[in-house]
C-alpha cells in the first residue's frame, strides 16, 4: 500500500473523529440547558470519573493493541474541559 493511500484513510478517520467531537460538544449544550433549568452544578465530578473508567473499561478489551492508559485519560479530559466551557 502506497503512503499516500494510508495518508488519505488516516485524513478520513480524522474527519469522523472531528464530527463525532462536533456532534458530542452539541449534546453537551442540550445537558448544559438541562442543568441549568434544574439549577444543577455544571461541574459534576463523579461524572467526569464516571466518563474516564468507562473509556478505560472500553479500552481495555483491545488487549495488547489498547492504546495507553496516559493517552487515553489525556485526550478525555482535554473533551471534558472541552465540554465544560460549552456549558458554562
Amino acid at each position: 500500500m502506497k503512503i499516500n493511500r494510508i495518508r488519505r484513510k488516516i485524513d478520513k478517520i480524522d474527519r469522523k473523529i472531528i464530527r463525532l467531537l462536533f456532534k458530542r460538544k452539541e449534546l453537551a449544550k442540550k445537558i448544559s440547558r438541562i442543568k441549568k433549568k434544574n439549577k444543577m452544578e455544571i461541574i459534576q465530578k463523579d461524572r467526569e470519573k464516571e466518563v474516564i473508567g468507562k473509556v478505560n473499561d472500553y479500552n481495555k478489551k483491545y488487549g495488547k493493541n489498547k492504546l495507553s492508559p496516559l493517552f487515553i485519560n489525556n485526550i478525555f479530559k482535554q473533551i471534558i474541559l472541552e465540554s465544560r466551557k460549552v456549558q458554562k
